[in-house]
């Protein structure tokens, strides 16, 4: 098992400065394996500690300063004891849970159990005895009988309960060719969706495609690389209409090309005959 160790200091962190430009940032009370703990934090803690004592214990004068030297020597070890927590929930990978496990070791605190086993078994004793047997706020039943009346007989053992169904949704652009890629396989929809996005809803047989107010549906293919074949009407895009008719008018050129490609030497044809018969000769 990993060795913790606590070791209560109190030093200067000077500034990784020239030595004639060093200055005090921050004082150390104590170091908690890799961690550290700075007298801001202990500080705020004690100040904490005397806050909760006048406010929510109505504390004053005389009796205040006792229970709070009573109780400030305890400050320091339970910030170690917090600190340690921090890392042993981070070396188990329940970062996510840090802020839970920040309030029950606060709970621990304030009412002195000695673990958080003993916060916990306190807790289940407070829901079965307390919790469960007193009149609901809200339904104005007790719990234990609401529970036993309307809950538990719709509760299905663990072991028989069917497998979860598999439903989500996901945003894909149609390519180019009117198909759509859902876990490698492509599933074809309308050309007139090219390059739109849609809407895909998957369940474990189901394929549905949403594009606006229409949908296409298929059976969803275990495979993976499949191209799945259309099962509606032959798809077809709308060409434009052909221009019938003679044109209205004679094609016109654009007369601004003379002005970035300049103008062009006429030769008579005679040039070019000259020149043929120089290179047959």
């Amino acid at each position: 098992m990993k060795r913790v160790t606590a070791i209560l200091i109190t030093i200067a962190v000077l500034c990784v400065v020239p030595a004639w430009a060093q200055t005090t940032v921050e004082e150390i009370v104590a170091w908690v394996n890799n961690d550290i703990i700075l007298k801001s934090e202990y500080d705020r803690a004690l100040k904490e500690l005397r806050d909760g004592l006048a406010q929510e214990g109505g504390l004053t004068g005389a009796r205040l300063e006792q229970e709070y030297e009573a109780r400030a020597k305890d400050v320091l070890r339970d910030l170690i004891d917090q600190n340690l927590l921090m890392q042993v929930a981070r070396d188990q990978g329940l970062s996510a849970d840090i802020e839970i496990i920040k309030t029950m070791e606060r709970l621990r605190q304030e009412n002195k159990f000695e673990s958080l086993d003993a916060l916990n078994e306190w807790l289940d004793t407070w829901s079965i005895t307390i919790a469960d047997e007193r009149i609901h706020g809200t339904t104005h039943e007790i719990p234990r009988e609401r529970f036993e009346r309307d809950e538990r007989p719709k509760m299905i053992p663990v072991d028989q309960r069917p497998p979860s169904r598999e439903c989500r949704t996901v945003r894909r652009r149609v390519g180019f060719d009117g198909y759509v890629e859902v876990d490698t396989n492509r599933y074809p929809v309308s050309y007139e969706w090219c390059r739109a996005e849609v809407e895909v809803q998957l369940t474990e047989t189901d394929v549905r495609i949403v594009h606006e107010d229409e949908s296409v549906v298929y059976e969803r293919h275990t495979g993976r690389h499949r191209v799945i074949g259309w099962n509606g009407e032959a798809r077809s895009v709308e060409r434009p209409a052909k221009r019938t008719g003679a044109p209205s008018a004679p094609p016109q050129h654009d007369p601004s090309w003379l002005v970035t490609i300049g103008s062009v030497d006429s030769r008579p044809l005679d040039a070019y005959a000259a020149i043929v018969e120089e290179v047959i000769r």
